[in-house]
Parts: C-alpha cells; sequence; structure tokens
C-alpha cells in the first residue's frame, strides 16, 4: 500500500499558444490524513494544478503518482476513474447539474460507483443512499431546499450542495479550490470547520487551495505556495504568522 497519496516530481505544464509555463517542475508529496492549504495569487496555477491532479488537463513532462499509481501526461481509462472514485473535488464553479435538485446533485458524489442510473436521481437510488444523502443535506442546512432544482439557489446555497455532495462520497481525498470564496464570512468559517472536521474523524486527506490566510493558518497542519510558475514554500503551518504568508502575495 502506498504511504503517499500524492506524489507530483518535477511536473511542467503550457498551455497551447502561451510563451511561458503555467506550472514548471513543481514536486512535492501528500502523507495519508494531511491537511494542506495551497496559496497562490489569481493566476498563480492553484486550479491549473487541481485540473492536472484530476487528470482533466495534460502535463508536458514530469510525473504524478496517485495513491501509489504512476501516470505522465493526461492518464486514463480505468486507472484515472478509479482515483477520482476515491476524491471528493470542490471545484469553484460548483459543478452543479442546475435542473435536477439538491438531492440528486448531492447523490452525484458517488457516480463512478455501481448502477450509474440509480445513483444519478433522487426517485431512483436506493433507500440506503438516500437516506446518506438527505443526512448530508441536512449537515448543510439545505433540508427545505432538498427537492429543489440547483438553478434557483444563490451562490452561497450552490456551494454548500457542493460541499455535501464532496461529503456524501466519502472519500479519501477532498479537493477542494476556494471552498469557501463565495460565502459570507461566517458561513465561511463553518464551511471550512465542516470540512476539516470531515477529513479528521475520515482520516481523509484535504487539499485545499484558499486565498483566505486564516483559514490557511487555521485549518491546515501543512502550507504549500505556488508562484512565479513553481513551489515559493512548502512546510508545517505550526509557528507560521500571517505576515509571513502574506509576504507570498507581494
Amino acid at each position: 500500500m502506498s504511504s503517499t497519496v500524492l506524489d507530483v516530481a518535477h511536473l511542467t505544464m503550457r498551455y497551447e499558444n502561451q510563451p511561458s509555463a503555467a506550472l514548471e517542475d513543481v514536486s512535492f508529496s501528500i502523507q495519508p490524513g494531511q491537511r494542506v492549504a495551497l496559496l497562490g495569487a489569481n493566476g498563480a496555477g492553484k486550479s491549473t494544478l487541481f485540473r492536472i491532479l484530476l487528470g482533466l488537463l495534460p502535463f508536458h513532462s514530469g510525473t504524478i503518482k496517485r495513491f501509489g499509481v504512476e501516470s505522465t501526461g493526461r492518464g486514463g481509462g480505468k486507472v484515472l476513474r478509479s482515483f477520482r472514485c476515491q476524491v471528493g473535488f470542490i471545484p469553484q464553479n460548483h459543478g452543479l447539474s442546475p435542473n435536477l435538485s439538491v438531492l440528486s446533485n448531492v447523490l452525484h458524489g458517488r457516480l463512478g460507483r455501481g448502477n450509474v442510473w440509480r445513483r444519478s436521481f433522487q426517485s431512483l437510488a436506493s433507500k440506503d443512499d438516500r437516506d446518506q444523502a438527505i443526512e448530508c443535506v441536512r449537515q448543510f442546512g439545505l433540508e427545505s431546499k432538498a427537492l429543489t432544482r440547483c438553478c434557483h439557489l444563490s451562490g452561497g446555497e450552490s456551494q454548500r450542495v457542493t460541499l455535501a455532495r464532496a461529503f456524501f462520497a466519502r472519500p479519501k481525498l477532498f479537493l477542494a479550490d476556494e471552498p469557501a470564496a463565495s460565502l459570507d464570512p461566517s458561513i465561511a468559517d463553518e464551511m471550512m470547520i465542516a470540512l476539516s472536521n470531515q477529513a479528521k474523524e475520515t482520516n481523509a486527506t484535504l487539499l485545499f487551495a484558499t486565498h483566505n490566510l486564516e483559514h490557511a493558518l487555521k485549518f491546515s497542519d501543512r502550507i504549500l505556495a505556488i508562484g512565479n510558475r513553481r513551489i515559493l514554500m512548502d512546510g508545517a503551518t505550526s509557528g507560521l504568522r500571517l505576515e509571513e504568508l502574506r509576504t507570498l502575495y507581494d
């Protein structure tokens, strides 16, 4: 069994028609159970890195080991599908199916497992899946919206659905791209507490991108920072101060 969840070595990625690399010679490893905050200014490559880790973007050189399985370039096939089934992804743009209900969207958290169609819609899901999905909906205060189509939700409500969907997946790894960015400060704190606690309780690994430096210090045990297409900082959160993290954005 692999001792690392993610092992990235000398990763370089370039977008077409761009003179410089989006990421260049990026290397890091993440161990099981770690909570890692990914920092960096807008355009530093945080979202690009998440998409590469999920196999949604190709990369030009280097290697990635996902749960010990190595790939180069885009990857794909059964290995990549198996990895995604173990990930709870929380994207910036929510990634919900707008014409389906909140409950159906939460059930999509386990789409890659078992019978796809039975897991796609709340009316076809098994009682066990449905009960667990309802509990996730309740956990995020969305009971009254459970049968509401997601196109009728506010941005904050949509983000809570995305979190509930990730929790329902019961992943080994949470990948969260600005999970609290569209929420009011008090709600954002509640969501980060819930995400951090869920990772602890299930012994899942958490990698989350954020511009909220207080969240980075409070909810991670390690800081990974990207700038100028490279890793600028990689170390334990303990002992770091806000002033030190602010220099990453100077």
